[in-house]
C-alpha cells in the first residue's frame, strides 16, 4: 500500500487540512515533516482566535511574526504594549482588533492612530480613552483609513468637537457610542450629519440623553440607518410619536432598539404600525399598556416585515391570551422575559405552538410556568429550535 504522502498532492493535504479545527491543526502538523510544511500554510490559520494577557505578553510580538499566523484575522487583547501594537501594526492579514476593558491611556496618540487606520473593525470600549487620543483619533479617521466598524462606547468623549467627531464617524459603515456622555452639541451635529452619510448603516447611541435633539433632525437620522439601538436615551413623547409617524413609510431601517424608553403616551395602533415596519424591535422595559401590547401582538397584516419582537421586562398579564397567541402564529422570535405572564397565558401560548406555527425562538424565563400542564409544555417547546425557561418555577 502507498504511503498517503507520496499519493496526494500538496494541494489536496491542505484542503484536507482546511477541514478541521484549529486545535486538531495543532496536533496535525506534529505528524510528520510534510504534514508540517503544508499544515503551517497561513491560510489555514485565518479563523484562529488569539488572547494577549499579561502571561503571554511578552511571547506575543514573536507568535505573531509565526508563519502560521501570517492571515490572522481577528485577535484579543486584554493587556498591551507598544512593542505589542507595533507588531500588531504591521501584521499582515490582521482586520479585526479588540480592547474592550484594556486601558490604552498611556499609549502614544500617533500609535493608537497608525494601528487603528490600517484595520476594518475596532473595538475600544471601556479603553479609557484621553481626550488627546480621541482627538488624535478622529483627525486620522476624518483622513485615509481602511477602517469600516468602531466601538466608542464607555469612552468619555464629550471634550471632542462636534464637528470632528461628526467627521470622523460618518465616513464608517457601523459605530457604537454607547455612554459616551454625548453633549447636545455633538448629538445635534451627528443627528444633522446622517442623513448626508452614504456609509454608515449601524449607530448605537444607548445611554446618552438625546432629549434635547429636535424631532425634525433625530428622526431622519434614525430612518437613514439600517440598524439603530437607542436603548435608554430618555426620548420625549414627542419624539416618540414622530418617529413612530415617519416609519409607516417604507424606508431601509430593519433593526430598531428603543429599551428604556417610555412608550406609554404613544397611540397602541400608531406604535402598532410602526413596529410591524422593521425587521427586529426590541421594547424592553417601555412601560407598555395593555392597548399597546395587544396591538403588537395583532399587527400583523399584508405589509408586515415584523420576524423578531422583544417585549421583555413590560407587564403583560392584562392583554387577553387569545390575543397573546396571535403573535405566535407570526413572528419567528418572541422575547417575553419577566413579562408577568399568568398561567393562563402560559398555557394558551403553548397551546398556540402545537398547531403550526413560525415561532423558531421563544423566551419565558421569569415567569412562573408552574400551573402550565407538563405535558403541554415540552409538546410546545420541542417544536420550537430554541427556548430560554430559566427562573421559570418549573415543577419536578
Amino acid at each position: 500500500m502507498k504511503n498517503i504522502n507520496s499519493v496526494l498532492p500538496p494541494e489536496i493535504l491542505e484542503r484536507i487540512f482546511s477541514l478541521v479545527f484549529p486545535r486538531v491543526l495543532r496536533t496535525v502538523v506534529l505528524v510528520c515533516r510534510r504534514w508540517r510544511e503544508v499544515g503551517e500554510a497561513a491560510c489555514l490559520w485565518s479563523m484562529t482566535r488569539l488572547t494577549v494577557m499579561d502571561s503571554n505578553l511578552a511571547l506575543m510580538p514573536e507568535v505573531l511574526g509565526t508563519r502560521r499566523l501570517r492571515s490572522m484575522r481577528r485577535l484579543t487583547l486584554k493587556a498591551v504594549s507598544p512593542q505589542l501594537l507595533e507588531t500588531v501594526a504591521a501584521h499582515p492579514g490582521l482586520r479585526g482588533l479588540i480592547l474592550a476593558n484594556t486601558s490604552v491611556c498611556r499609549l502614544e496618540p500617533g500609535l493608537l492612530c497608525r494601528l487603528v487606520s490600517r484595520l476594518q473593525e475596532v473595538v475600544l470600549r471601556g479603553a479609557c480613552l484621553t481626550s488627546t487620543q480621541a482627538n488624535a483619533l478622529c483627525c486620522t479617521l476624518t483622513g485615509t483609513s481602511h477602517l469600516k466598524s468602531l466601538d466608542l462606547s464607555v469612552n468619555n468623549l464629550s471634550l471632542i468637537d462636534p464637528l470632528l467627531l461628526v467627521g470622523a464617524l460618518t465616513r464608517l459603515v457601523e459605530v457604537k457610542l454607547v455612554r459616551t456622555n454625548l453633549t447636545k452639541e455633538q448629538a445635534t451635529a451627528l443627528c444633522s450629519a446622517l442623513p448626508h452619510a452614504s456609509r454608515l448603516r449601524g449607530l448605537d447611541l444607548s445611554h446618552n440623553n438625546l432629549s434635547s435633539v429636535c424631532s425634525t433632525l433625530l428622526v431622519p437620522a434614525i430612518l437613514h440607518l439600517e440598524e439603530a439601538r437607542l436603548w435608554g436615551c430618555s426620548l420625549t413623547g414627542h419624539q416618540l410619536e414622530s418617529l413612530c409617524r415617519a416609519l409607516r413609510q417604507p424606508g431601509v431601517l430593519r433593526i430598531l432598539d428603543m429599551t428604556g424608553n417610555k412608550l406609554s403616551q404613544v397611540e397602541p395602533q400608531l406604535l402598532a404600525s410602526a413596529v410591524r415596519r422593521l425587521q427586529e424591535v426590541r421594547l424592553v422595559r417601555t412601560s407598555l399598556t395593555m392597548e399597546q401590547a395587544s396591538a403588537l401582538c395583532s399587527a400583523k397584516d399584508e405589509q408586515t416585515c415584523l420576524r423578531s419582537l422583544d417585549l421583555s421586562n413590560n407587564n403583560l398579564s392584562a392583554v387577553l391570551p387569545e390575543v397573546l397567541v396571535k403573535a405566535v402564529a407570526w413572528l419567528e422570535e418572541l422575547r417575553l422575559w419577566g413579562a408577568s405572564l399568568t398561567g393562563r397565558q402560559a398555557s394558551a401560548l403553548c397551546s398556540s405552538l402545537r398547531h403550526t406555527t413560525t415561532l423558531r425562538s421563544l423566551d419565558l424565563s421569569v415567569n412562573d410556568l408552574s400551573s402550565v400542564e407538563p405535558g403541554l409544555l415540552v409538546a410546545a417547546v420541542t417544536r420550537l429550535v430554541e427556548a430560554n425557561l430559566m427562573w421559570t418555577s418549573l415543577t419536578h
